[in-house]
């Protein structure tokens, strides 16, 4: 009897321990699961041919109802082909609601629970579906109704709000320079408009 105390007593000093352990680790693996991703994209490559771009509305632009919450390109061809910015996985494609605008919007997650997303709003002929996984430069379609489309950055905030950032916050020097030509020969075209091309930092789109 004395002898099997012993073994309980035993069991109880070694075994609850190592239960309190697997608990703290089941715990610690589910907050690291339910957490969001907060590393932004770094866009590395130029949503499309930048020489065929002949208009752009700048972020932040004023709009009858709200600012501009993207880079709106329009372009001197239906068949200019849009690009994956940065690589990750495709979210959605969605084909907008309007009937009159038949055409795509699609998003990528750079990186699984990410709490960014990148939106192209208007593409035609959707070479990507959900779940497809991209590499930067990847071919999503074409542009869509009107020969435009819009680049959307995404940044989820607290209560799963959305803010809209201007894509050159979080681009490369390549993706920032190329912008800047465009500016540049829109700007000789367009004297006094072409001032930016980010007249907000932020938008709540």
């Amino acid at each position: 009897m004395k002898n099997l105390s012993l073994i309980i007593l035993f069991l109880l000093f070694f075994v609850a321990p190592a239960c309190e352990k697997d608990d703290e680790f089941q715990t610690d693996l589910f907050w690291e699961t339910e957490s969001t991703d907060e590393t932004p994209p770094v866009l590395s490559v130029l949503p499309l041919d930048l020489n065929t771009v002949t208009g752009l509305i700048s972020f932040g632009n004023n709009l009858p109802e709200t600012k501009n919450p993207t880079l709106e390109y329009y372009t001197n061809s239906p068949d200019v082909v849009l690009k994956a910015v940065c690589g990750g996985t495709i979210g959605t494609v969605t084909l907008n609601p309007n009937p009159a605008v038949p055409d795509y919007s699609i998003s990528i997650k750079h990186r699984a629970n990410s709490s960014w997303t990148i939106i192209y709003d208007h593409i035609k002929n959707p070479a990507v579906k959900v779940g497809d996984v991209v590499v930067a430069g990847a071919n999503l379609g074409t542009v869509g109704v009107g020969n435009r489309v819009e680049l959307q950055i995404n940044k989820m905030v607290h209560g799963n709000a959305d803010i809209s950032v201007c894509p050159l916050l979080v681009a490369n020097q390549s993706f920032i320079d190329g912008h800047n030509i465009l500016r540049e020969r829109l700007a000789q075209s367009y004297p006094g408009y072409y001032l930016t091309l980010c007249n907000a930092t932020i938008v709540t789109p």
